[in-house]
Order: structure tokens, then C-alpha cells, then sequence
């Protein structure tokens, strides 16, 4: 959002989620879906990699 110099509205606006959800995946309160994940991933025109991390959690312990 920085280098394209967006605010969450204006990028909620762009890939046709609400500002909250958006707000709650930026957060860490939500997981995107796909959904989310493949409209930020086109509109950014980047890899998944490159947008989001992935923390495995060891559930084992």
C-alpha cells in the first residue's frame, strides 16, 4: 500500500472487499481467503510470497 501510495479504503475500494475485512487480514485478526488473496495478488502483480508470509505453527508441544 506504501509504495503504491494507498490508503486501506482506497485499496479495499480497488479489489472489492470492505475497508473492515481488509483492515482485519492487515491486522492479523482475519486470514484472507482466496478471494482476498488472488484480487491482491492481481492487483499488486506480485507472487504470493512476495505479499504474505506463512508462520508454521509447531502444534505438536
Amino acid at each position: 500500500m506504501i509504495e503504491h501510495n494507498l490508503s486501506l479504503n482506497q485499496l479495499a475500494i480497488e479489489i472489492g472487499v470492505s475497508p473492515a475485512t481488509l483492515s482485519r487480514v492487515l491486522n492479523g485478526e482475519r486470514r484472507p481467503g482466496q478471494l482476498v488473496i488472488g484480487k491482491m495478488i492481481h492487483y499488486f502483480n506480485k507472487k504470493f510470497e512476495d505479499l504474505f508470509y506463512y508462520q508454521d505453527v509447531d502444534k505438536s508441544q
